[in-house]
């Protein structure tokens, strides 16, 4: 394939062996041994995830707050030095262009984690968007490496290679650290629905911190996961994903993710229509489905009621850890839903039943 790119540890992942497929121009793991597995270690024990292949950008300059507060629709001002951000880009009519994780690392630092299909074009929105802002953008994707250790005994495996005590880092919170001397980012955060951290770093370090977390998880059986564990993982926790749940058709409002969009805040990009939208009403909305059959709806069936469609599968799989078949979907408005209604979705032809259920389809058990 040309100009298809590959991170620091593709090798690793060769001898692991990985079988690869191409997403977004990056040629990645897709599973080691087999997505169940995988899926499995995560949810009870723990997995380590290379995802270097997201976007990192650097923003930095006397305004760069001032100006990630007007890019994003959350609230920035709701987190200080060590805490990270939820958010999204959204466009002058308050659709999302991506969804994406802000690191506040110092006064007037920020990193910015996003998605790897929107590299480039999140680049440019933020670029586009600067000329009255005293900021300067750097694009460091290529710079930086990026792992995932995700599940019950992530904290335990991490600290068996940090001095930090990883305790006391909470949710959405974040280091600046060094590990046998290699300068870090660990943030507790993730893309499971389970505990754990992400750790952001120079490509150098890549292969000696993949080792040191392979070593140290031993005792507690880590299995490296590949993107198909990762997209089920997140599917259960109702995690969106950009180009499925999240597109510049949809708002965070329609996707249930205004808790996310501060309306009272000073002016930011898509705000006159976000509250437009709250103040006239949804078009569509995001709702969870279990299937009532083990068949699966997939990405674009239809779903109905009484013959009359009201909307699409935007994700779906057979949860590995529910054993029932799982998916998200975007339903017109024009009746109201509630848990338990039963609908059907089209599957090759035929109608099979279908049950709206709370969301997420899982959740954590803190208590693990």
């Amino acid at each position: 394939m040309e100009n298809i790119k590959k991170t620091k540890l593709y090798d690793k992942h060769k001898e692991l062996g990985a079988r690869f497929v191409e997403f977004a121009g990056w040629e990645m793991p897709i599973q080691y041994s087999n997505l169940v597995e995988e899926h499995k270690a995560v949810r009870n024990k723990v997995g380590i995830f290379d995802v270097s292949h997201m976007g990192t950008f650097k923003i930095s300059g006397e305004d760069s707050f001032n100006f990630l507060q007007y890019m994003i629709p959350n609230d920035l001002s709701r987190i200080n030095k060590g805490k990270a951000i939820y958010s999204q880009f959204c466009n002058i009519n308050g659709y999302v262009i991506d969804d994406l994780i802000i690191y506040h690392l110092d006064e007037n630092l920020f990193y910015m984690v996003v998605n790897a299909s929107n590299v480039e074009k999140d680049f440019n929105w933020l670029k586009e968007n600067s000329s009255n802002f005293k900021v300067t953008l750097e694009n460091i994707a290529l710079d930086m490496s990026v792992l995932a250790v995700q599940g019950p005994y992530a904290e335990k495996t991490l600290q068996k290679i940090c001095t930090d005590n990883l305790s006391e880092i909470k949710s959405f919170n974040l280091i600046q650290t060094k590990i046998n001397q290699m300068e870090i980012i660990i943030s507790r955060t993730g893309y499971t629905g389970e505990d754990g951290f992400e750790l952001i770093f120079d490509n150098k370090f890549s292969n000696d911190i993949f080792d040191l977390l392979i070593e140290a998880g031993k005792e507690f059986d880590i299995l490296p996961i590949g993107l198909g564990a990762r997209d089920t993982l997140r599917l259960e926790a109702n995690l969106p994903l950009y180009g499925h749940e999240l597109d510049e058709i949809t708002t965070p409002l329609n996707a249930k993710l205004a808790w996310s969009v501060k309306l009272n805040k000073e002016n930011f990009i898509g705000k006159d229509a976000l509250i437009n939208q709250q103040n006239n009403g949804l078009d569509k909305i995001l709702v969870g489905i279990k299937g009532l059959s083990r068949i699966v709806p997939r990405e674009g069936y239809n779903i109905s009621f009484d013959g009359e469609i009201l909307g699409k599968v935007t994700s779906g799989t057979f949860s590995p850890t529910l054993n029932y078949p799982i998916a998200l979907a975007y339903v017109n408005t024009k009746r109201d839903y509630k848990i338990g209604d039963i609908l059907d979705v089209e599957i090759r032809g035929k109608n099979h039943t279908i049950e709206i259920t709370p969301l997420p389809f899982y959740r954590r058990n803190r208590s693990k």
